[in-house]
Order: C-alpha cells, then sequence, then structure tokens
C-alpha cells in the first residue's frame, strides 16, 4: 500500500508503529495528571450547554405559542434554533482554526447567553423573535459542535473516544435536566423576560468554563503517543500543556 502511495520511497526495514491501549480502566485514563482540569471543564461546559438546548428544543413551540401565535407558527420559529445552529457550526469551525478555540467558544457562549435573554422580551415582535431565536441557535448549538471538536482534540489518540463519548454522556444528563428545568421555569411564574434570562445563566457558566480551560488546561501537545511494534509497548506517552 505504501509503495502504492510513494512507489520511490525506500521501504527496507519498514516497521509498523501502532497506538498502544491504555493500561487500567479507560475512564482513568482521562484523569492522568495534566488532563484532569480540562476534563472537568470540559463535561461542565457539555453539561451546561446541552441542558440549555434541550431546554430550548423542548419548550420553545410552547412558550411560542403562548405569547399568541399559532402552534405551526411557533414551530416553524422553533426551527431557526436548528437552522442557527447549522450556520454557527460552519462559522465557529472556521474561526476556531484560526483564533484561540477556547476564546471563540467562551465568546460564543456568552453571546448566546444575551439571545436567549432577548427571546423572553421579543414576543411581540415576531421578526425579532426569529432573529433572537437564530441568534440563539448559531452561538449555542453552533458552540456545542465546536466544544465536541475541542473535546477530541484534548485526548490523546488512546483515550479520545473514551473522552468524547463521557462528555457527551455528562452533556446528556444535562439534557435529561433541562427539560424538567424549563418546565419548573415556566410554571413558576416569573414572566418570560426573567425565566429566559434565568436560563441563559447555565450558557454564561460554559462560556466562563471555556475561558477558565483556556488558561488552565489548554490543548496539549502529544509529542508521543504509546507505540506498538510487533504487538510490545515501547514507548510512554507523553503531553505539553
Amino acid at each position: 500500500m505504501l509503495h502504492k502511495i510513494a512507489p520511490e520511497a525506500d521501504l527496507d526495514g519498514a516497521v509498523y508503529i501502532g497506538i498502544a491501549k491504555p493500561k487500567g480502566s479507560p475512564v482513568r485514563q482521562l484523569f492522568q495528571p495534566g488532563l484532569v482540569p480540562g476534563t472537568l471543564l470540559i463535561w461542565l461546559t457539555f453539561f451546561m450547554s446541552l441542558l440549555v438546548f434541550y431546554l430550548l428544543s423542548s419548550w420553545l413551540p410552547t412558550v411560542i405559542s403562548s405569547a399568541g401565535m399559532t402552534l405551526k407558527e411557533a414551530s416553524l420559529m422553533a426551527m431557526m434554533l436548528q437552522l442557527g445552529g447549522t450556520a454557527g457550526a460552519l462559522l465557529i469551525g472556521a474561526l476556531m482554526d484560526r483564533i484561540n478555540p477556547h476564546t471563540v467558544l467562551g465568546s460564543f457562549y456568552v453571546l448566546a447567553a444575551l439571545f436567549i435573554a432577548l427571546i423572553g422580551s421579543s414576543t411581540a415582535s415576531p421578526w425579532l423573535l426569529s432573529a433572537a431565536v437564530f441568534g440563539a441557535g448559531f452561538c449555542l448549538a453552533g458552540s456545542q459542535v465546536g466544544v465536541n471538536a475541542l473535546a477530541a482534540g484534548y485526548y490523546p489518540t488512546a483515550s479520545r473516544a473514551t473522552g468524547v463519548a463521557w462528555a457527551n454522556a455528562v452533556g446528556r444528563s444535562g439534557s435529561v435536566l433541562g427539560s424538567m428545568f424549563g418546565g419548573a421555569i415556566l410554571a413558576s411564574g416569573l414572566g418570560l423576560p426573567v425565566a429566559f434570562a434565568i436560563v441563559g445563566i447555565p450558557v454564561i457558566v460554559a462560556g466562563l468554563s471555556m475561558f477558565l480551560k483556556g488558561r488552565l488546561a489548554p490543548q496539549p501537545t502529544h509529542h508521543t503517543a504509546p507505540e506498538v511494534s510487533g504487538g510490545i509497548d515501547t514507548a510512554k506517552p507523553a503531553f505539553q500543556h
């Protein structure tokens, strides 16, 4: 196969090197020295981000229809959340390639909180409400796609699947609580402006978590991965932060 790619290459004596599976519990590898702060902050971000995203996905049609729109109009309006997320993922991903990804994600999460607060204050104006929902999806759902990529790049190759899977599992627990949290807020009688301002708080926490991770646990450079030659572990993992 290598000769087909580079027929002129001298492959005499070539040795195949692969990635060794880490010893012990795969989850324990996420808490090895140097990875603990990043793991905890990634989990916190996933939890808060998915909590609010699923809260909005579950309750936006009900909230908007209660403001006087038909259920069809409310559903179409809520669809702007998903459309915004698709557009946001493209732009945020491009920015993460050019700027510090933690700064990009932290900034967009904070901006998402502002759009979420605006939703509660703009139900009287369909155009303003549509823009607020689109902006919330753009910043929140787009950032969630970005933090998935950031988590994948944070862990060494042998632990990458475990790291991303556990981050999503923690996030899914937040999504379950999000639907319950939304119902409790709407039943509290606080009014939509106050309710949506409260909903924006967890998103601010997610943004602060990304800013903090950028300072305490930036993406590591994996200079050396565990290597396998002939089934024998021949190298130790090394991480530089």
